[in-house]
């Protein structure tokens, strides 16, 4: 497939599968869903700023549900809920600029798909 040729990261020489890689295209998971799914019956929510803005997404999850947001439990966003394990992967910067370009046109795609989408939001993360 397209997204298959797209990248190969690797340590040290070593290829790695492009699993992780092809799991980050976004536009393309859409237009799958939405080939099955009316886009009208799916919410689309961005991870980041659902951490910058939880009770917003919240409301916005509720509103899209046609859930009273006043019959919710009392939610305490500070708690984390299911944290990582083990240790995190860095990149380097080099890598982290090559994933940048590669995910580029598939964000630009992302960006026109679903336009409350922040991709300023992605932008100077390190994995």
């Amino acid at each position: 497939s397209r997204a298959e040729t797209r990248l190969t990261l690797g340590r040290r020489g070593v290829p790695s599968p492009n699993h992780a890689f092809q799991r980050g295209l976004y536009a393309d998971q859409l237009c799958r869903l939405w080939a099955v799914f009316p886009r009208e019956r799916t919410l689309v929510l961005q991870y980041e700023r659902c951490v910058v803005d939880p009770g917003g997404q919240l409301g916005r999850t509720f509103a899209f549900l046609g859930v009273d947001p006043g019959r919710a439990p009392s939610i305490d966003f500070a708690r984390r809920v299911n944290p990582a394990r083990g240790p995190k992967l860095r990149l380097r910067r080099d890598q982290v600029a090559r994933l940048v370009h590669c995910y580029a046109a598939e964000n630009a795609r992302l960006a026109e798909l679903v336009p409350e989408i922040d991709l300023g939001l992605w932008t100077g993360r390190e994995a």
